[in-house]
């Protein structure tokens, strides 16, 4: 990723194409389409978007046209706000084709997907399988994941993730019963993925949230 600064205090951020699904993963059809295929390697197809700049946008392009740092810790510094920059213009872009194409869905469709979080929600302590879902409620398993998405704002397993986590935290504040137990209660059967995935989540491993709330039971 490269930043530049113009005289007029314009700032530009340049990203490989190439990598963008790496540094943003989870974008896939969720761009517009002409943006999409700029990053899936169309060199052919201009993007344009003008948008006010936000408290946060502001507050980043402060900090680039200060430029506090000399050297490479200049670059550094330049190629990490950039990033910030990107991030929030990006988040943006996404909620904005989230809310379009949620405008534009079939009441149906709609129906099939809560219908798929109600399976989830009974059965989220179980293996998913995305394929077996959509086929319950009679959508492809590619449409079913995008409009997943588009209405609840995460993927189907990352809605799964996190009904599994809550339950844990729930479970290991209770007290009474062990990480191997919690870990297989919510549905997880490698343990140290568990412990991974809830470090990630809670800041803490499973094993040091259950020493702590004993300690303070």
């Amino acid at each position: 990723m490269t930043l530049d600064l113009s005289i007029d205090r314009k700032i530009s951020c340049y990203l490989d194409p190439s990598a963008f699904f790496d540094l943003f993963p989870g974008m896939e059809n969720q761009l517009p389409s002409d943006l999409d295929r700029i990053v899936r390697g169309d060199t052919q197809s201009p993007f344009y978007r003008e948008m006010p700049a936000t408290a946060n946008v502001q507050m980043v392009m402060q900090d680039i046209l200060a430029r506090p740092y000399h050297g490479p810790f200049q670059r550094s510094f330049l190629e990490s706000k950039g990033m910030e920059l990107m991030t929030h213009t990006l988040w943006r872009i996404r909620r904005q084709q989230a809310a379009s194409r949620l405008e534009t869905l079939r009441p149906e469709y709609v129906e099939r997907v809560k219908n798929a979080k109600a399976i989830i929600d009974r059965h989220y302590c179980e293996d998913i399988n995305l394929r077996d879902l959509a086929r319950q409620v009679g959508l492809h398993h590619s449409k079913l994941s995008l409009l997943f998405q588009v209405l609840y704002e995460t993927t189907v397993f990352g809605y799964v993730r996190q009904l599994r986590l809550n339950q844990a935290n729930f479970l290991l504040s209770k007290g009474g019963t062990s990480v191997t137990e919690v870990a297989l209660a919510v549905g997880y059967s490698n343990l140290s993925h568990f412990a991974k995935v809830f470090r990630e989540h809670w800041g803490r491993t499973p094993s040091k949230f259950l020493r702590h709330n004993s300690r303070h039971s």
